[in-house]
């Protein structure tokens, strides 16, 4: 929400940088896609083999974006090690 780029970069790895790129040029609502996000909510979903799995909504007016992340130690450090939408819902625009 902050829009702290340098900060996303530390906390990812190089495989889930390109797998936002891609989760972008699918098409549907991402966090990429969604106009000024006003919220997240996250949901712990337990362990997935070696790692931390959760799932983050993310909040706009223009509707929400799910995405799961897995978490885990790489070299000392927690980094997200994969990332995939999980769905979204686009809300309808008021036609006058």
């Amino acid at each position: 929400m902050a829009g702290n780029l340098s900060q996303i970069m530390a906390d990812i790895t190089p495989e889930v940088l390109t797998q936002m790129m891609q989760l972008g040029a699918g098409g549907g609502l991402t966090p990429q896609a969604m106009p000024a996000i006003t919220g997240y909510e996250i949901e712990e979903k337990g362990q997935d083999e070696d790692a931390e799995l959760f799932h983050i909504t993310f909040l706009s007016e223009a509707g929400t974006a799910t995405v799961s992340a897995k978490w885990k130690i790489v070299l000392g450090q927690w980094k997200i090690v994969d990332i995939g939408l999980v769905g979204y819902e686009r809300f309808e625009t008021p036609t006058a």
